[in-house]
């Protein structure tokens, strides 16, 4: 499991008093759960309302721990590509900014349930807070 710390909490902090609840850091990641603060850095084409849309029925699925038939499981595995497939696509568009980011496809703690809270993790916070004018 990996504990948070506490070595970005200038940026974490500022950035969810503009976007609550959008930034929380683990081992020295900072997790980013809504791309407000990215989102000038994302080509619209891989934020659009389809995805949006797609993102939002996401964190309504269903957790995998939850009793639920089989068929609520399937439909969880049937989301899970298209998911990756546009988080994949955002965290793109922002290395060519020069940050390191994947999807947010779980640090330990859910076993891979983070999927679909449609976050994404920043490996060089240093990097982010540059780009939001921070440093």
């Amino acid at each position: 499991m990996v504990l948070p710390t506490h070595d970005h909490d200038a940026l974490t902090r500022w950035i969810n008093e503009r976007h609550v609840g959008c930034a929380s850091e683990y081992g020295g990641v900072v997790c980013l759960s809504t791309f407000g603060p990215v989102e000038h850095l994302i080509d619209p084409d891989h934020l659009t309302a389809d995805v949006h849309a797609l993102f939002g029925f996401a964190r309504q699925a269903p957790r995998m721990f939850d009793e639920q038939p089989p068929e609520v499981h399937r439909a969880r595995e049937l989301l899970r590509e298209p998911v990756l497939a546009a988080l994949s696509a955002i965290c793109s568009d922002l290395a060519v900014h020069g940050l390191d980011a994947q999807p947010n496809i779980g640090l330990g703690a859910i076993m891979g349930d983070e999927i679909f809270r449609c976050g994404i993790r920043i490996h060089n916070p240093a990097r982010l807070a540059e780009l939001l004018g921070l440093q």
